[in-house]
């Protein structure tokens, strides 16, 4: 019992307040029927976030480790809509055998699981014919979700944390890039500027110098005229 009234409340915790926003909205449990074998069948339907194939294989090793059960219909190259356990005995529903199944599709983007059972052919279980055995199955559905979804979404939380830190680690390399960056922008600034005004320096001495270089040889050309005129 206390387990029962445990799943309930994290489910009626997750559905109202512990993932509000966008995620509530992408949970939801309720009662509804679908189509099997070309038979209506009362089920207990959920929308959730994770992949089908994510919920197939929970809900798998859930039934087996937690219930004790055979499922068929998801594994090695197996991986069909429809899981069943047929011909089991699921003590939390009933002592007798019966067969449970769990139609697990993808619909708009979300997972859709539906889960329902019988006691043989013709022995649906419902909630006008097997009331008691109906409740106890919405509770086997609690039950999943119950130890499923906080794994599911702590996985999710981890990672988004991680992210977050990685982004804020690049965000301050980032940060630092820039200011060396600006750094090295003004040093080279600076160097530039000295550069510039040696440049300048040197402009003005080579004009000097081909000045004097100028001069220099306009004077051996009057040295070589005055020498030339005194040896005749």
């Amino acid at each position: 019992m206390n387990k029962i009234i445990s799943s309930i409340s994290f489910l009626f915790l997750l559905l109202l307040t512990s993932f509000s926003g966008v995620q509530a909205q992408k949970l939801s449990l309720e009662n509804a029927t679908v189509e099997h074998n070309d038979v209506t069948r009362h089920a207990i339907k959920v929308k959730l976030e994770p992949s089908t194939k994510e919920v197939k294989r929970a809900f798998k090793d859930y039934m087996e480790d937690e219930k004790d059960l055979d499922i068929d219909g998801f594994g090695f190259l197996t991986n069909k809509d429809v899981l069943k356990a047929e011909g089991q005995v699921v003590s939390d529903i009933s002592r007798n055998k019966m067969d449970l199944f769990a139609r697990i599709v993808e619909k708009d983007d979300l997972t859709e699981m539906y889960v329902f059972g019988s006691f043989g052919y013709d022995l649906h279980i419902n909630p006008e014919r097997y009331p008691a055995e109906y409740r106890k199955m919405r509770s086997v559905v609690y039950g999943f979700l119950n130890n499923y979804l906080p794994g599911y979404y702590q996985e999710k939380i981890e990672g988004a944390e991680d992210l977050i830190g990685d982004l804020k680690e690049d965000k301050e390399d980032a940060k630092d890039a820039l200011a060396a960056n600006r750094d090295e922008i003004e040093d080279l600034k600076k160097r530039n500027e000295e550069l510039s005004e040696k440049i300048k320096s040197y402009e003005d001495k080579l004009r000097n110098a081909e000045a004097k270089l100028n001069a220099s040889k306009v004077e051996k050309s009057k040295v070589a005229n005055k020498i030339n005129k005194i040896d005749k």
